[in-house]
């Protein structure tokens, strides 16, 4: 996804307290999460799940929504990454449309998710709405199936909001830029431009999206997500950490499938286009640890050329 802005002009309301501000930052993160659950309650007309909502720490319960569809390669991966995060209050909803290698139940069900099965060919937007309507916390945060996440991501995302409440409690979407690509057939990484948003990065209020929810379309549904979101006024909260996100670039592979990120607007290859991009030092091997560098060196192997084989006449 690409979107930038150099001046935020929307309206914004703003909420100050000397009480709050006096108020320790762990004291701060309850009583937000806490006013988050009452809000959410109200509106669900739901208060026999307001306890559920909350954990020991204070920190609200996010609901990552991890759609799927033919990876099951990458689809094991991205689990192991939602494993590893070390953010505590976290459910896992995943949302599989897939026809050759559905998800298999038990998967998701062995780490406490809950898997939807939906039609295949749903658009991703649809498959999305399914996920956060199915969600009991009070942030959503949206996972990609194909990309690397580090275990600090939902931790900082989730401060990064929190911290941004702080000040001003006013609808809020958080997101990393500039991020990092990972192209695993050429074995390096590169940084993306200033201003590039991806969109496998959204964490948003679960009631934000309710009022405003993904448009059910195949694709770019994250663009009009965040557009749509700022013409009603909600607040980007630009998170500055681009180790803990690549976005993974992987082609020619038997079993999974491919992107549907091909071509930029220009008509060039994002592979293409990437090329012009800063690399980043130390490769994959200075961000990734050494069980995740043994999956992506064998998605390499795969998608290389069969050097084995006679050249075709």
């Amino acid at each position: 996804m690409r979107w930038s802005k150099k001046e935020d002009s929307l309206s914004q309301w703003r909420v100050s307290s000397n009480s709050l501000r006096s108020t320790g930052y762990a004291s701060f993160r309850r009583v937000v999460a806490l006013a988050l659950t009452i809000r959410n309650v109200y509106r669900m007309n739901s208060f026999s799940t307001a306890e559920a909502h909350m954990h020991k720490t204070g920190d609200p319960l996010v609901s990552v929504i991890l759609t799927t569809r033919d990876r099951p390669s990458f689809f094991v991966t991205a689990l192991a990454c939602y494993q590893h995060q070390t953010y505590p209050n976290r459910e896992l909803i995943v949302v599989d449309d897939g026809h050759q290698f559905p998800v298999v139940g038990h998967l998701v069900e062995s780490i406490g998710g809950r898997l939807i099965h939906a039609e295949p060919g749903t658009p991703l937007g649809t498959k999305l709405n399914l996920g956060c309507e199915a969600a009991r916390g009070l942030l959503c945060q949206k996972m990609d199936d194909d990309d690397w996440y580090a275990p600090a991501f939902m931790e900082t995302l989730v401060s990064r909001l929190m911290r941004n409440w702080r000040d001003a409690c006013r609808p809020s979407i958080a997101f990393l830029t500039p991020f990092l690509f990972f192209d695993v057939a050429r074995w390096e990484v590169r940084r993306s431009v200033e201003g590039n948003v991806p969109g496998a990065s959204f964490l948003f209020p679960r009631l934000d999206w309710s009022e405003h929810p993904f448009r059910p379309i195949p694709g770019d549904e994250d663009v009009w997500f965040l557009m749509d979101q700022l013409r009603f006024g909600t607040v980007p909260v630009r998170v500055r950490a681009p180790e803990l996100f690549m976005a993974v670039r992987h082609r020619d592979l038997a079993r999974d499938r491919g992107h549907t990120w091909v071509n930029q607007s220009s008509g060039r290859s994002l592979e293409d286009d990437l090329l012009d991009r800063e690399l980043y030092p130390g490769g994959p091997e200075a961000l990734l640890p050494e069980w995740a560098i043994a999956f992506y060196e064998t998605m390499r192997l795969e998608s290389l050329p069969d050097i084995s084989s006679p050249a075709a006449p």
